[in-house]
């Protein structure tokens, strides 16, 4: 009884973020053998996919179910995605703002992959394999046991030196609206190149990684400092908002 009950409470959340027809889906593929499971929602007009045993399914119930994301914001020119990991922040402001152009950084194999297929039907995000850094010679990281997961702390024997690019030049010369850092620890040295090269979103959201890296808070405050702004927590996301 306890499993049925279980299941229950699983499809009515299931249908309350995804709609009936997404809940039935979700229950035939957690029924299904495949690897990579294919999930179609109404509202936007290419499929999501997700991979069995990570932590894939899990996020798009947060950001594309329940939408836990920053949603407060009129026609945005410009978005970064930095630690885009397979994609769905960039779709989902996409499909929100499809005027805009979403810039979307992932280093990681298996979910640039990944992002790559989820975002395909989306002229509007440019995908980019690499690790947003303060320099472009390249960035040396650690691979942890999860199968989607790493860090840019070297904390393992297992290394990789990846393709790094920095936000000037991402940016290119244009200003952002909103730029979204959810780098696994490399917001202190990101947020430090921000700071000297004086860049200003009219929106940042940071996820802090201090429960593996001192000093990622840290540098948030110091980015900040003399700044003016709005701050408030959506999800694990600190939301600064600089617009007046």
């Amino acid at each position: 009884m306890g499993y049925i009950r279980s299941a229950i409470r699983n499809f009515i959340s299931f249908t309350r973020e995804f709609g009936f027809a997404g809940a039935i889906r979700i229950v035939i593929n957690n029924r299904n053998r495949d690897l990579i499971k294919r999930l179609d929602i109404n509202k936007y007009r290419h499929p999501f996919f997700y991979r069995q045993g990570t932590t894939d399914f899990p996020i798009l119930r947060i950001i594309i179910g329940q939408e836990l994301v920053f949603k407060n914001f009129k026609d945005p020119r410009l978005i970064i995605d930095a630690g885009a990991n397979v994609g769905y922040v960039s779709v989902f402001y996409a499909n929100r703002f499809p005027k805009s152009d979403v810039i979307s950084v992932e280093m990681e194999d298996s979910n640039f992959k990944m992002l790559v297929q989820n975002t395909s039907g989306y002229e509007n995000i440019k995908p980019i394999k690499a690790a947003l850094w303060n320099h472009s010679n390249g960035v040396t990281f650690g691979e942890s046991d999860g199968k989607d997961s790493y860090n840019l702390i070297d904390q393992s024997d297992r290394r990789r030196t990846v393709t790094s690019v920095t936000l000037v030049e991402l940016l290119n010369k244009r200003h952002a609206d909103i730029i979204k850092l959810d780098i696994e620890g490399a917001e202190v040295e990101v947020l430090d190149d921000m700071r000297k090269e004086n860049i200003q979103p009219n929106v940042l959201i940071v996820e802090l990684h201090d429960r593996f890296r001192n000093g990622c808070s840290r540098a948030l405050e110091k980015y900040l400092d003399g700044r003016v702004f709005n701050w408030r927590r959506i999800y694990e996301y600190e939301v600064i908002d600089f617009r007046k």
